[in-house]
């Protein structure tokens, strides 16, 4: 199948795609509670021919999804997020509201803190609990730390971002810019710690937009929203398309993968 013929077919599903996202968009829901945005995209996916399991990895809200077509060949993994922000929406970032000027009888933060390597991070990690330590004995105050899970930083493999690339020049992907060196960890991160892996950020919003952003979230619905939506789709299905025709390509990032592991890990 060329991928002409690929590009048609997503052209061909153009309506149910832009459907689906308006209408996870229009019912945001938070992390582990995407009850609405699981059965949309899963009752598609099952309309389309897949094999489909609810709850994977313990996650009530998680699925996974598994089109087979013959045996051997690689297996293509494609990741996808769909919980909201508290209080904002879909505006792909965290909300954060800071204390305003008085030292409360008790006071709750969460922090977030990443790094592009995991060695970095640990050593962020300890620094972070220092300060904690200083500023309670500056305050006169006690405290409590829980510390949630700890993501993996990404592991690159250049290889199969010049791929995606590839595939996003093919199809005309708005404002092209070369991969970021360095990123922070991240959930994807974790996949891409033990597998290779790569993502793509589809242009929707005006240079300099702020994911953390009201006019992130705004954009959500726009005509360019729409169009990425398809173009992110059409990447996608390319990149998988060269990654099963040509083996040569899927070892050289295999290896690079394996090669990187052991100066990123």
């Amino acid at each position: 199948m060329t991928k002409e013929t690929l590009f048609a077919r997503v052209e061909e599903q153009r309506a149910a795609l832009l459907s689906m996202a308006d209408d996870i968009y229009d019912h945001p829901e938070l992390g582990f509670q995407e009850f609405h945005a699981q059965k949309v995209l899963t009752d598609y996916l099952k309309d389309c021919g897949f094999q489909v399991e609810l709850g994977t990895g313990g996650v009530e809200t998680a699925f996974r999804a598994e089109f087979s077509n013959g045996q051997g060949g690689p297996r293509i993994g494609l990741l996808c997020e769909y919980d909201a922000l508290e209080g904002l929406g879909h505006a792909c970032g965290h909300h954060m509201q800071g204390p305003a000027n008085v030292v409360p009888d008790t006071a709750e933060g969460k922090f977030m803190l990443r790094s592009y390597s995991r060695k970095s991070l640990d050593a962020v990690v300890e620094r972070f609990k220092e300060i904690i330590q200083g500023a309670a004995l500056i305050a006169g105050v006690t405290y409590d730390m829980k510390e949630g899970d700890r993501l993996a930083n990404k592991i690159p493999v250049l290889s199969l971002n010049r791929l995606i690339m590839e595939n996003a020049e093919l199809v005309h992907a708005p404002r092209i810019s070369p991969p970021r060196e360095k990123t922070g960890s991240s959930d994807f991160s974790n996949v891409m710690y033990q597998l290779p892996g790569s993502c793509i950020r589809v242009a929707m919003v005006p240079k300099g937009t702020s994911s953390h952003s009201l006019e992130f979230l705004n954009a959500g619905k726009g005509e360019e929203a729409h169009e990425a939506v398809l173009i992110a789709a059409k990447v996608l299905c390319g990149t998988a398309c060269d990654l099963t025709e040509d083996p040569a390509r899927l070892e050289e990032i295999q290896e690079e993968f394996h090669e990187n592991q052991e100066t990123h890990s």
